[in-house]
């Protein structure tokens, strides 16, 4: 589920800023345990995944994503350009944007 979700925040990203021309990505389990209610269950798939790479453009890019819950930001996209930063958080995840 993971590389689903990542697949639709990275088209949403090629959408606006263009196509990779190169890109490298890892995949790692963090997690060992998923909470459902009061019951815990092992958990053996990946949870994070990066990317790294170049947009055809020439620009740098990374992405982070995790699964599960966060305490913090779910979404931050920022383009830090020559003459501007624009940082834009969310709540949600970028396959549910409305």
């Amino acid at each position: 589920m993971l590389s689903i979700a990542l697949g639709h925040a990275a088209d949403a990203l090629c959408h606006c800023l263009g196509e990779f021309r190169e890109l490298s990505a890892t995949m790692t389990a963090r997690r060992t345990t998923s909470r459902s209610g009061d019951e815990s269950k092992p958990m053996t798939a990946d949870d994070q995944v990066c990317v790294s790479g170049l947009l055809e453009s020439g620009a740098a890019l990374s992405i982070h994503y995790r699964g599960g819950v966060s305490r913090g930001t779910n979404l931050l996209w920022e383009i830090n350009a020559p003459r501007a930063i624009c940082s834009s958080p969310h709540r949600g995840q970028a396959q549910i944007w409305r």
